[in-house]
C-alpha cells in the first residue's frame, strides 16, 4: 500500500502496474471509478482503463516505458510516454 507518495508517482505507478506488471487489481485501487481517459482509446471508468490494459497487454514483447513527462494538478493529470518494444501482434479491437 502506498503511503507518502505524490501524484505523480501514483501515474507512473498505475502505467507500470498496467503495462509491465499487468496487476490489474492495483490498477482498480489506483484509478477513481469515474476517471476518463483523454486519448484515443477513451476509457470511461476505471473498469474500462482495465479492459484496455488487457487487451494491450500481449502487442508488444519487451514492453518499455519511458515517462518524459508526468503533469498533475488537483484531480487533473497529463503525460507524455514513450512507448518501446517490439510489436508483436495487431490489436483488431476498437479500444473505444
Amino acid at each position: 500500500m502506498q503511503t507518502d507518495t505524490t501524484p505523480n508517482e501514483v501515474v507512473k505507478e498505475f502505467f507500470i502496474a498496467g503495462y509491465l506488471d499487468h496487476d490489474y487489481d492495483r490498477v482498480m485501487e489506483l484509478v477513481a471509478e469515474d476517471y476518463v481517459d483523454h486519448s484515443p482509446a477513451g476509457a470511461r471508468s476505471n473498469a474500462d482503463a482495465m479492459n484496455i490494459l488487457r487487451i494491450v497487454k500481449d502487442m508488444f514483447v519487451d514492453l518499455q516505458l519511458v515517462f518524459e513527462d508526468v503533469f498533475s494538478a488537483g484531480e487533473l493529470v497529463a503525460t507524455r510516454i514513450q512507448y518501446k518494444g517490439l510489436y508483436a501482434k495487431r490489436c483488431v479491437s476498437n479500444l473505444s
